[in-house]
């Protein structure tokens, strides 16, 4: 049995993917995504598990980030795309189908090889500490 939640890694960065950043957002595609969403999109490769509610956490590097809101479509787009909105704002509710806020903390430095890990509360006490 494989591990549980969604695993992937940083392999590149689109030359807008950054600009972002000041809205307090990133967006994160699969690195087989087209040129055009790839140009605004910080690339990833990996996959597993979704199914994320509030509560749950994502890990980017050593970084925690409680999930407060997951739109509709969020886990749907990240299983099958590998896309994914994250608003580091921590609204309780997604303003948009495909967004999943989280709380509202300073966002790491997003650079290749950093580690993207979307997984239950469970997983974090079992494989992390919750800070």
């Amino acid at each position: 049995m494989g591990k549980a939640g969604y695993h992937a890694i940083v392999v590149g960065m689109g030359g807008s993917a950054m600009s972002f950043l000041e809205q307090k957002m990133v967006v994160f595609f699969n690195h087989r995504a087209g040129p055009d969403l790839a140009e605004y999109s910080v690339l990833i490769d990996g996959g597993g598990e979704c199914g994320f509610v509030p509560g749950d956490y994502l890990i980017l590097g050593d970084e925690q980030y409680k999930i407060t809101a997951v739109g509709e479509e969020a886990n749907k787009n990240l299983a099958a795309l590998g896309h994914a909105v994250i608003k580091f704002d921590g609204k309780t509710g997604a303003e948009l189908p495909g967004c999943i806020h989280v709380e509202a903390k300073e966002i790491v430095e997003i650079t290749t090889g950093l580690s993207v890990v979307f997984c239950k509360k469970k997983e974090v006490r079992k494989k992390w500490k919750v800070l």
